[in-house]
């Protein structure tokens, strides 16, 4: 079999598998290149996801105390993360138009208030377009409350995003959880084969646990 029809398989086979877990699931949120103007559907309610969250949090954001949303790719990333090595670090992948992500949201913020004096290090990466919502995005945050590394990819809304950073099964959210010497050791995932629910309390777990370990 030549390459290209080899990763044509690969592609078909991981479209196939993310399909299943999002109606196995009914609440992961696929990274996809969207089609201009559409919206993209949020669990099995019937309930869309449009960009009336980001234009809410753009009409009630306070501009002057929006977190800012550095542009970066994969090894620009890879590079964050390396400078904050002997830390605990839990990146937290988002996007305005998952609901899951925006729920859980405040319980990230909350992990860094009550543990990053212990050691652990939150990161947001958004996959937002930068030229179209990086603004948006930055109110949301500041609604939210969040005054610590943001960052969004350079590869906005796309397939591109969830190949680049490693996004399980393209779909969100997506939490990543590192421990002090950079080794990934939690993935927690709206993309895992199969659906592996998790709620903010593991995530919490995770992080204390090797917030333990010497």
């Amino acid at each position: 079999m030549s390459e290209l029809s080899l990763r044509d398989y690969s592609v078909g086979r991981m479209a196939a598998f993310v399909s299943l877990a999002l109606a196995i699931s009914g609440c992961a949120q696929e990274v996809t290149d969207p089609e201009p103007g559409s919206s993209i559907a949020s669990g099995s309610s019937g309930v869309t996801a449009t960009s009336s969250a980001a234009q809410e949090a753009t009409t009630e954001g306070n501009a002057q105390d929006r977190p800012t949303l550095h542009v970066v790719d994969e090894n620009q990333f890879a590079e964050i993360l390396k400078a904050h090595h002997g830390e605990v670090v839990l990146v937290d992948c988002w996007a305005t138009w998952c609901f899951r992500c925006l729920e859980l949201m405040p319980h990230t913020v909350e992990l860094q208030k009550n543990f990053g004096d212990l050691g652990l290090h939150v990161i947001l990466l958004s996959l937002d377009s930068p030229e179209d919502s990086r603004e948006a995005a930055a109110d949301l945050l500041a609604r939210k409350g969040v005054d610590f590394d943001s960052y969004i990819s350079v590869y906005g809304t796309g397939a591109k995003s969830a190949e680049a950073f490693e996004i399980e099964g393209g779909a969100l959210p997506s939490m990543k959880l590192y421990d002090r010497k950079g080794k990934l050791r939690r993935v927690f995932s709206a993309g895992h084969m199969p659906p592996e629910p998790f709620e903010e309390e593991d995530i919490a777990e995770a992080v204390r646990e090797l917030l333990a370990e010497e």
